[in-house]
């Protein structure tokens, strides 16, 4: 519970520390990117800090190749 607290206070930081410059630049690419980077950090680290499962990237990609994969394994027999 505290080290969720700990994630959700230091986004806060950021947050501060960040979005000011980048509203007063005119960088709203950058604060979009900033945010969207931000949210998925804190959302992956709050699902690990709470002992969530999350699904690993290789998964997917050995799902996708799978099929060409078997199918070649199938010629070279």
């Amino acid at each position: 519970m505290w080290l969720i607290v700990g994630v959700v206070l230091l986004s806060i930081l950021l947050i501060r520390l960040e979005v000011p410059a980048m509203v007063k630049k005119k960088k709203n690419k950058e604060l979009w990117l900033f945010s969207l980077m931000l949210l998925a950090g804190v959302t992956l680290t709050i699902a690990k800090v709470a002992q969530l499962p999350i699904p690993n990237p290789l998964d997917l990609i050995t799902w996708v190749y799978r099929p060409a994969s078997d199918m070649i394994n199938h010629f070279l027999k």
